[in-house]
């Protein structure tokens, strides 16, 4: 019985879903055909007898050249003040064994 019931709700479910989708489609039909009448067209329509004035002229802005800021220059990191300490020299490698007969 309960899958009788789930089965004819899921069938109503998708009988209200296309007829919402069918009434959306012809609202969005009749919707169109009205933007697209004539009648709204003229009514819509702004006719000018002159054509539009120019648009009035800009001052023209000089353009100076700005040089760049002069920074003083960052002091050195401490790390760089730090004097290098040269790396002792490497021994020499041990001579070859030699063998005596």
């Amino acid at each position: 019985m309960g899958s009788k019931s789930l089965l004819i709700g899921i069938i109503l479910v998708h009988v209200f879903l296309l007829s919402y989708f069918s009434f959306l489609s012809n609202a969005y039909a009749f919707d169109a055909s009205f933007w697209d009448s004539p009648d709204h067209r003229l009514f819509k329509t702004i006719k000018r007898r002159r054509p539009l004035p120019p648009p009035p002229p800009k001052p023209n802005t000089p353009v100076h050249y700005k040089p760049p800021i002069e920074r003083p220059p960052s002091p050195p990191s401490p790390k760089l003040n730090t004097p290098v300490q040269p790396r002792p020299p490497c021994a020499p490698p041990p001579p070859p064994p030699t063998t005596t007969t």
